[in-house]
């Protein structure tokens, strides 16, 4: 098994027996030693190898020792460094310390006081090359985090993307949808109804039985119209465009209190200005798929409905008085899925906002929606 030594030492002394017995005494000792006599040489060897130790004498002529280690330091900065003093030079060896070595030995040595300087500058040098790796490796995880998170990030935003053409998606659909019922089934309707009515004034009077049943007929078929072009305006709320969200939020609430006895309460509904497009209709169907979820689930009996503005942003709040549940993480469990409030997120990440909801059972929930007043280019067609 080849031999191991301790450490490496450079040793730079211009007596040339001392420098040989200092360093038969260290090889002795267990330690790989390389002798020099000048600092331009002990440079040369540093240039070629690594050492773990350098251990300079303090007066030399040329190059001393302060500057030996000061130039060392370039070639290594983990090297640490020893300064070697004859008597009356203490005040050199605290200034070659403060140039960068860490201790000093006095001449003539001694080993009981030599021997432990080495060994905890060997114990300094192993500190600085595993802060050095310590360094190495944080700087190779930074870089794979920044990576990972930046692969991150696309990810959102390649997520967030398929959200928002899902959304318009939807839109597109329901807006084919609507068309195709008010323009194709609710016409046809009417004709019926229209006929129906004819038909009922041309039946013989004597018959009143007959009668009876066309004038069903004819009341069947006008609710059938009207309840065909209700679906279509939720399908796709044609008013929104003509008298924005505030009237429509509004109009939608009557006409949930209406259907459901849940009383809304409007608590500053207004608006100074007109949002775009893509933002007024998500807050529209924020504030259906919260009403669906009162209705369904609540038990509430009433909901109080808040829309300002707020600084850059327009805040909707949707609160009710129900019996409340335990939010679930964004997108993922029972309540999430089952309430809808994950296709709530995506209408507020669409144009740009976000969603929060606070809620506790038996204590209600309360939902809201901050968006930008303003929205990109890009965004502010109708989605």
């Amino acid at each position: 098994m080849p031999y191991a030594p301790v450490a490496r030492i450079l040793i730079v002394d211009d007596e040339p027996a001392l420098l040989k017995s200092l360093g038969d005494t260290l090889r002795a000792k267990g330690y790989e030693t390389v002798g020099c006599v000048a600092g331009e040489a002990a440079l040369e060897a540093l240039r070629g190898a690594p050492f773990d130790l350098l251990l300079a004498d303090l007066r030399m002529p040329g190059m001393n020792g302060i500057a030996l280690v000061q130039a060392a330091q370039q070639y290594d900065a983990q090297l640490v460094s020893i300064v070697m003093t004859g008597e009356g030079s203490t005040a050199s060896a605290v200034e070659a310390m403060k140039a960068g070595a860490l201790d000093y030995i006095a001449k003539p040595f001694e080993w009981s006081v030599m021997l432990p300087v080495l060994s905890r500058a060997l114990a300094v040098r192993r500190l600085r090359v595993e802060n050095v790796e310590l360094a190495r490796r944080i700087a190779e995880r930074t870089t794979e985090l920044e990576t990972a998170n930046r692969a991150l990030r696309a990810s959102e935003e390649q997520l967030r993307t398929l959200a928002n053409w899902a959304v318009q998606a939807q839109e597109d659909e329901r807006a084919g949808l609507a068309l195709t019922l008010h323009d194709n089934i609710t016409q046809l309707l009417c004709a019926i109804q229209v006929r129906t009515h004819t038909l009922l004034d041309k039946l013989p009077p004597h018959d009143p039985a007959v009668k009876r049943e066309a004038a069903k007929l004819r009341d069947l078929v006008g609710m059938a119209a009207n309840e065909v072009e209700t679906i279509s305006r939720q399908l796709r709320p044609g008013v929104l465009n003509l008298l924005g969200l505030a009237a429509v939020l509004r109009d939608t609430g009557a006409a949930f209190a209406e259907r459901t006895g849940v009383a809304i309460q409007l608590e500053g509904v207004r608006l100074t200005e007109r949002l775009p497009a893509a933002s007024e209709l998500a807050l529209y169907r924020i504030y259906e798929l919260a009403l669906n979820n009162v209705e369904r689930h609540a038990r509430a009996r009433l909901v109080t409905l808040r829309l300002e503005q707020a600084g850059d942003f327009i805040r909707l709040s949707i609160k009710d008085d129900g019996i409340g549940f335990e939010p679930g993480p964004p997108l993922s469990g029972k309540s999430s899925s089952g309430l809808g409030l994950a296709r709530m997120r995506e209408r507020a990440s669409a144009v740009g906002g976000w969603l929060k909801i606070e809620s506790a059972d038996q204590a209600g929930t309360e939902i809201e929606v901050r968006i930008p007043r303003t929205q990109p280019a890009e965004k502010t067609g109708e989605g």
